[in-house]
């Protein structure tokens, strides 16, 4: 009920236990959804076949490289390492159709794997790297 009763703002709760039990009953509900716009989105685009297991990969970086790839970039152009984790790094400037699109083929690919509970770990930078047109 909490669920229906927030919509789609941010609920936080000062207890962590209860937060963790609130994002997990949230994500098992949102789960079927994600799969099935992820795996849509990959087969429009074509790229379900030959889709990158994490299970093939001993690392989170070979994994995220892998994805890159399979979205058609350059490997390591989007995750690097910081401080030993994995992080996603926004880009500066104004993106081509092209790599816009490869950029969604990534977002894609991250939401599938999240839907399908596989371990995959990484952060985002925050926005301080963005300057905006002026």
């Amino acid at each position: 009920c909490i669920r229906q009763a927030a919509g789609y703002e941010i609920v936080t709760y000062t207890d962590g236990e209860m937060q963790k039990a609130y994002n997990d009953s949230v994500s098992d509900l949102l789960r079927p959804q994600m799969l099935a716009e992820a795996r849509a989105g990959l087969e429009k685009r074509g790229l379900l076949d030959g889709f990158p297991e994490r299970s093939e990969f001993s690392s989170e970086k070979l994994f995220a490289e892998a994805l890159e790839r399979h979205c058609g970039m350059k490997a390591g152009s989007f995750f690097v390492e910081n401080h030993g984790q994995l992080i996603g790094k926004p880009t500066s400037g104004k993106l081509s159709k092209a790599d816009w699109d490869r950029l969604s083929c990534l977002m894609n690919a991250i939401m599938y794997v999240s839907a399908k509970g596989e371990n995959f770990k990484f952060g985002f930078v925050g926005n301080e790297a963005f300057v905006p047109d002026q």
